[in-house]
């Protein structure tokens, strides 16, 4: 299933459920940031813009929670760098693709995509708790310790 059969389930859900809930969040921030690559002596100023979508389904006990990512860079010094390339091969390893291709725009050159961010369900009562599904977990927070920022 692709990120855009998931986009369109997400928007067809809207009208067939009552009880769906629906957020927007927009992050905006101008970075500075040294290369990644160790030996390459460079700076990089550029801009990160996250516009997050975030559905919520509940009825009786059952849930499903959706959270997809549009994210765009802009500045073409870092567009063009080497540490822009390897950020561009970061992706899950699910046996599913959850992020789009990255397409390119403008003169100032800039970089946009979209991702699966998590996808989950579940039952919930007083008493059980049962979920299911995808969860982007960063390495060193939460409960779960993990090597990578992966699925």
């Amino acid at each position: 299933m692709t990120l855009r059969q998931i986009f369109l389930i997400l928007l067809l859900s809207r009208g067939l459920f009552a009880d769906m809930e629906w957020r927007v969040e927009n992050s905006n921030f101008t970075l500075s940031r040294a290369s990644l690559v160790p030996m390459e002596d460079a700076d990089y100023i550029y801009n990160y813009n996250r516009t997050r979508l975030r559905s919520d389904w509940k009825e009786d006990h059952f849930f499903v929670t959706g959270i997809a990512d549009a994210v765009n860079y802009l500045g073409g010094a870092f567009i063009d760098s080497t540490s822009f390339e390897y950020t561009r091969y970061f992706k899950s390893d699910t046996p599913f693709k959850t992020q789009t291709g990255f397409s390119y725009y403008g003169n100032e050159k800039g970089a946009a995509y979209a991702k699966l961010y998590r996808l989950y369900g579940g039952y919930d009562d007083a008493t059980n708790r049962i979920v299911a599904g995808l969860q982007n977990i960063t390495m060193g927070v939460g409960r779960i310790w993990t090597p990578t920022n992966l699925f």
